[in-house]
């Protein structure tokens, strides 16, 4: 799991899949469920703070490429996952609605963002990890947990 140190907006799961690819997946919004008035980013960021859309689990193609650019001011958390079937699961699961989408989603239920659905994810298919769900899914709260985690040993993070 990752999260940009540098610019606390998204996080997302990075995984190994059998044979070494690695692969990016994350829960997102798609711009064409929101309405007509959701034009610019103020705008879309109102409307999620008080409503729920589609939420999608797909590739996260751009943070794989921002991962790649700037893989020093990304913390990570890595996780033991031994059943290789949940592994291929996860990486082919195809981006359909998956539950509902909000900023705010402890407001609805079947709700996620981002970061609950990561950490809903992992606490789901790991070995050992139990990761604390941060009020609302907040990105800089979830940024603090981890840095938590990463000083007391908890678990294997690396800047």
């Amino acid at each position: 799991m990752m999260i940009d140190e540098r610019h606390p907006g998204h996080m997302s799961i990075r995984f190994l899949l059998p044979g070494g690819e690695v692969a990016f997946r994350g829960f997102r919004f798609v711009l064409s469920d929101l309405p007509d008035e959701c034009e610019t980013a103020d705008s879309i960021r109102r409307f999620l703070l008080r409503h729920c859309v589609p939420g999608y689990v797909m590739d996260d193609i751009a943070f794989a490429k921002f991962y790649d650019r700037f893989r020093q001011s990304v913390l990570s958390g890595e996780f033991d996952i031994r059943d290789e079937a949940v592994v291929v699961k996860l990486h082919t699961d195809e981006a359909t609605p998956q539950g509902w989408y909000s900023f705010n989603p402890d407001d609805f239920p079947n709700c996620d963002n981002c970061v609950t659905w990561a950490v809903d994810t992992i606490n789901r298919v790991s070995q050992a990890a139990v990761l604390p769900r941060p009020r609302h899914g907040r990105v800089s709260d979830m940024l603090r947990l981890l840095k938590g985690l990463q000083s007391s040993g908890t678990s294997e993070t690396t800047p």
